[in-house]
């Protein structure tokens, strides 16, 4: 029964997201993001507006930088802190770049590749390498975003 429930959730984000110009324009052409995917994306940054940079975005998402003890490191969930980015974009996020990744979607598999040979090549195991490179891809995914969003609306 919930099950059921969620699907006529779904299907009516999907439906919602379809009408929307970012969706049309931007989303829409990148083969391995789909209606659902872009939905959460497109609901929980809302107004790309309020991020005056790509930067921004990125560390709402949980994909930047942080410096603990001196040293620089990726943001992530600490026991008993607060995230200090939004986790459900950093879910989101993740699974858009195993989803383009997937469906071997350019330039983004390309970028995959060569970032995951770098840190292999510098001794990273092939587990850590793997999951650095999808982090990358992902945070250039939402560079990419608010640079094509940001126009759309500059137009």
């Amino acid at each position: 029964r919930m099950e059921a429930r969620k699907e006529i959730i779904y299907r009516e984000m999907e439906r919602v997201v379809q009408c929307s110009l970012v969706w049309q324009k931007i989303l829409a052409p990148v083969k391995g993001v789909g209606p659902r995917i872009a939905a959460g994306l497109i609901g929980i940054i809302g107004d790309i507006r309020r991020f005056p940079s790509w930067r921004a975005l990125v560390r709402y998402a949980g994909y930047g930088v942080e410096v603990v003890n001196g040293e620089a490191r990726m943001q992530r969930l600490r026991r008993g802190q607060w995230a200090g980015f939004n986790v459900d974009l950093q879910q989101t996020t993740w699974l858009l770049t195993q989803q383009i990744l997937k469906q071997n979607s350019e330039p983004w598999k390309t970028l995959y590749l060569k970032n995951k040979e770098k840190h292999l090549a510098s001794g990273c195991p092939k587990n850590h390498a793997h999951r650095k490179a999808l982090r990358y891809v992902g945070k250039c995914f939402l560079r990419w975003l608010w640079r094509e969003w940001t126009a759309l609306y500059a137009d």
